[in-house]
């Protein structure tokens, strides 16, 4: 929640545990969350809105704290913490408000700080990440568009250097790959994108006045469900495609 802290769901209890900020250093770092993500050991990673990013272990039902410390490379780049994903060698790609990205090694327990510049890398204040079935990251932010880091050259890419002449978005905030490989990128005003990698061909889906169009432009959400289908959060309610 923001300002509320963690709830923890118990299905079989069908009741909520609350995790909130406290003098224990076995509490959240900040009340206020901005984003989960689960790793294959079934940690909880948190980013939070000014206290870093927690690690939930729920075996022993204990929190640890990765936070910004300034001079230090080996810290998290930042403490505000809205984007997060997991690549295939488990490491955490975390991304900032303002000043870029950190990649976690958790095997090596080293950060590794990525900014503007940096490999190509075309902004620091990144909205949401995507790491798709190639191992490659996908990066949307305020204010650069969309990148690509592309693992076989170890850089970042803007959309005009791997598919120019194409008229892609910008203001990505969130990101989904179906399970045919499709690439989604729901847009903050711009409507909803599918990408196809292998045909290198970009469809775009917008809200008109004809029936069966996108409610709204403004993109908060997207899901794959079990048949395929893809759901989509708008500002003017749900969507089914």
């Amino acid at each position: 929640t923001y300002s509320g802290g963690v709830d923890l769901y118990n299905k079989k209890a069908n009741q909520f545990t609350a995790f909130r900020h406290s003098s224990s250093a076995n509490s959240p770092a900040d009340n206020n969350i901005l984003g989960f993500l689960e790793d294959r050991r079934g940690n909880i990673w948190i980013g939070t809105d000014g206290g870093g990013v927690d690690l939930f272990d729920p075996r022993k039902q204990a929190f640890s704290h990765f936070m910004h410390q300034p001079g230090n490379p080996n810290s998290v780049c930042s403490n505000f913490i809205p984007a997060m994903t997991l690549d295939r060698s488990d490491n955490i790609w975390m991304g900032s408000v303002g000043d870029g990205i950190t990649i976690y090694d958790p095997v090596r327990k080293t950060c590794r700080q990525i900014k503007k510049g940096c490999q190509g890398l075309s902004a620091n204040n990144i909205a949401v990440m995507l790491c798709d079935k190639d191992d490659d990251i996908w990066i949307g932010s305020w204010d650069g568009g969309l990148d690509w880091y592309q693992r076989s050259s170890g850089k970042f890419l803007t959309p005009e250097q791997f598919s120019a002449g194409v008229s892609w978005p910008s203001l990505v905030v969130c990101m989904l790959q179906d399970s045919r490989g499709f690439l989604w990128f729901g847009t903050y005003d711009k409507g909803l994108y599918r990408y196809d990698k292998k045909a290198k061909v970009l469809i775009h889906f917008g809200h008109d006045v004809t029936a069966g169009s996108l409610s709204n432009n403004t993109i908060h959400c997207l899901f794959e469900d079990r048949k395929g289908d893809v759901w989509i959060g708008t500002k003017s309610g749900l969507n089914r495609f």
